[in-house]
């Protein structure tokens, strides 16, 4: 009577090619499933090094370094669009500014939470806030369509921040926004939920592994009950 060992079968008759060993199959399917697995975490945890918030996400933990990129256009209409933007606390912003129209204009952001500046106020009374408060952001754009100006700065603790126009006669031109900073899942900025389309990833492979292993187990058995001499005729 045939019994099977860790080396093969103890019978001194070697598996024909359709009695393959369960256990060899089972560990290199295993071993396959262990290895995806493996990259796909692998790529999370690169990804993840910086997270870039998705909507609908929540607050991700303090330890997992933020993004939020955040684009505005200035324009000659003497608004800003978007006018309302949402980071997260103390996330690192990147913030690009682009001139639509062929005059000056400036984004200047509060450093006040909750505050919002009357818009009949005159513009030597706004630049003296601004001097009384120093902006978390203060850009100027050229005159020139399609200039492009920059900053990174990081966000501030949850409330509402004006940002303006300083250019006499913008603001009160209705030249203003608001900069929204919360941990409510309804806001941040748009991109692919990165963390989650590996988490699904990892469960689909270890899905696929266990009834991989589940067929081949099936089989195995199959091949072990049939008798000696019932392989395929060469």
């Amino acid at each position: 009577m045939r019994q099977r060992s860790e080396r093969g079968w103890n019978s001194g008759e070697s598996p024909g090619p359709n009695r393959r060993p369960y256990s060899l199959g089972a560990r290199r399917v295993g071993a396959a499933a262990l290895a995806v697995v493996l990259v796909l975490l692998s790529i999370g945890g690169a990804q993840a090094g910086v997270a870039v918030r998705s909507v609908g996400a929540g607050p991700l933990p303090a330890a997992s370094p933020l993004v939020d990129n955040l684009s505005v256009n200035a324009t000659s209409l003497l608004s800003f669009v978007p006018n309302q933007l949402t980071v997260y606390p103390g996330a690192l912003v990147h913030l690009v500014v682009i001139q639509l129209a062929n005059f000056a204009h400036t984004f200047v952001l509060s450093p006040v939470a909750n505050v919002t500046i009357p818009t009949n106020d005159t513009p030597t009374q706004l630049y003296a806030f601004f001097n009384l408060h120093p902006p978390l952001v203060n850009l100027s754009l050229p005159a020139t369509v399609g200039a492009r100006v920059y900053a990174n700065f990081t966000a501030p603790p949850v409330g509402s921040y004006e940002f303006v126009c300083e250019i006499p006669g913008h603001f009160q031109g209705g030249m203003y926004g608001e900069l929204v900073s919360t941990t409510s899942s309804s806001g941040g900025s748009s991109s692919s939920p990165l963390l989650l389309e590996i988490g699904v990833g990892v469960i689909v492979v270890i899905a696929a592994a266990l009834v991989a292993a589940a067929l081949l187990r099936r089989r195995a058995r199959r091949t072990n009950g049939a008798p000696p001499g019932s392989g395929p005729n060469p």
